[in-house]
């Protein structure tokens, strides 16, 4: 399988380590669980995030289904798994978005994540697993071994006991380093077909918002 229709879990990152992992719901209020990084002063909606990656060119979503009749701005950007490292080895603070246009969870999830990077005023960097046409599995992408190396904390075993990226997967980097990590739509959601209920949408949005928040 290359799509999950669940959280299966939240890191939240220290400043040198990956503080701790949960499963969405098994803390109170279905929140991700835990507290994000960054100083306590930078908690108000003012204190706006660093984004950096305003330069980016804008990335083409008009494949997804899941925008039909979405009529906001869109905040991603094309990015690269170099791309990526290079941000990263620059202390750069950004979220990025591993998904493809044909996966079913990822259309789901995307006005979510708009909608509260819009609010943020922030950019998205859109790592496309399907840009290559020929690419059949998530582990095709370019530089996949160099994203293994990067990211192997937030991601889990498959079958063949490889390394495995699964999306939509959402990442939080703060000064270079993962400070939350979202992996899925909601907990439970077993198909697309199924409407989100009004607390499983809150649910997503807290998610999310909790990424962005852990970036302050």
């Amino acid at each position: 399988m290359e799509s999950k229709g669940f959280i299966k879990k939240v890191i939240i990152a220290g400043a040198f380590a990956a503080a701790s992992t949960m499963v969405l719901g098994g803390c109170s209020g279905g929140s991700s669980g835990g507290s994000g990084s960054g100083n306590t002063e930078n908690t108000s909606k003012s204190a706006r995030i660093k984004d950096s990656l305003a330069s980016y060119p804008k990335a083409d979503m008009s494949g997804y289904t899941g925008l039909e009749g979405y009529d906001k701005d869109l905040q991603f950007v094309e990015m690269s798994v170099q791309d990526i490292k290079k941000e990263m080895d620059n202390k750069g603070t950004f979220v990025f978005w591993a998904s493809y246009s044909a996966c079913p969870y990822c259309n789901t999830l995307i006005q979510y994540l708009n909608d509260v990077a819009l609010d943020e005023g922030v950019k998205v960097g859109y790592l496309d697993t399907r840009k290559n046409p020929e690419w059949k599995s998530n582990m095709e992408i370019d530089d996949y071994d160099l994203f293994v190396q990067m990211f192997d904390d937030y991601l889990k075993l498959d079958e063949n006991e490889k390394k495995h990226l699964y999306v939509p997967h959402t990442f939080f980097i703060k000064d270079g380093r993962v400070v939350y990590s979202h992996e899925g739509v909601v907990e439970n959601l077993e198909s697309t077909s199924e409407e989100l209920s009004d607390e499983n949408k809150e649910e997503v949005r807290k998610a999310v918002r909790k990424g962005f928040e852990s970036m302050r």
